[in-house]
């Protein structure tokens, strides 16, 4: 028994994308085009401050968010959390996170 091919028209429908080696490649961060999303590595701390509410999940790494008023969270593989719109936060990277943010 053969398997059907795969015509060009319906592999345009699902289309693979490995989002760890896509942030590796491109250097840190890529954009998900018509998506809303992005994804990126980060290995020394930032502040983040979304102009919307965002929800972000780490795919590699561990990651600590400083948040205001003494908060934080720590991030694990598989982990999400969402921002709220305007909320200061940092980002600390313990060695090389790799995470995907989605504005929502």
């Amino acid at each position: 028994m053969s398997l059907p091919e795969v015509s060009s028209e319906s592999s345009a429908i699902a289309e693979v994308l490995n989002l760890k080696n896509l942030a590796k490649a491109s250097g840190g961060e890529a954009v998900i085009g018509g998506t809303g999303m992005q994804v990126e590595q980060i290995t020394v701390k930032r502040r983040l401050e979304p102009p919307t509410n965002l929800w972000l999940l780490v795919l590699e790494g561990e990651l600590i968010i400083d948040l205001p008023h003494g908060d934080f969270r720590i991030l694990r593989k598989n982990d999400s959390l969402k921002l709220a719109k305007d909320t200061q936060a940092t980002l600390n990277p313990v060695d090389t996170v790799i995470f995907l943010q989605a504005t929502i």
